[in-house]
């Protein structure tokens, strides 16, 4: 699951009159959230490929306004943020099958 479906996720387990209240405060507190998938290597064992959202303030004016939508093309420009995509991390990521 990628970070910004995890954050609508976890907005959906509250009733729809309280879903502003939780991306409001979401919104301020969240730094940061780290998805993994693990990914098989050529030496046969598994390789972790991760994706990476900072809570930069465009990051968290989207999950205030609830466009979740918009998170993961602010994710894919995000480098100097420190910001990752899985396809990034697979980029950089050596012994990795590409199959």
């Amino acid at each position: 699951m990628a970070p910004a479906q995890a954050v609508d996720r976890l907005v959906d387990v509250f009733p729809a009159e309280e879903k502003q209240l939780v991306r409001t405060q979401l919104a301020g507190s969240l730094k940061a959230v780290i998805a993994q998938r693990l990914v098989p290597s050529v030496a046969g064992s598994r390789i972790g490929l991760f994706e990476v959202l900072i809570a930069t303030p465009g990051i968290t004016n989207l999950i205030r306004e609830g466009k979740m939508h918009q998170i993961p093309a602010l994710l894919q420009t995000g480098a100097q943020a420190g910001m990752q995509t899985f396809e990034q991390s697979r980029a950089g990521a050596s012994g990795c099958r590409t199959d």
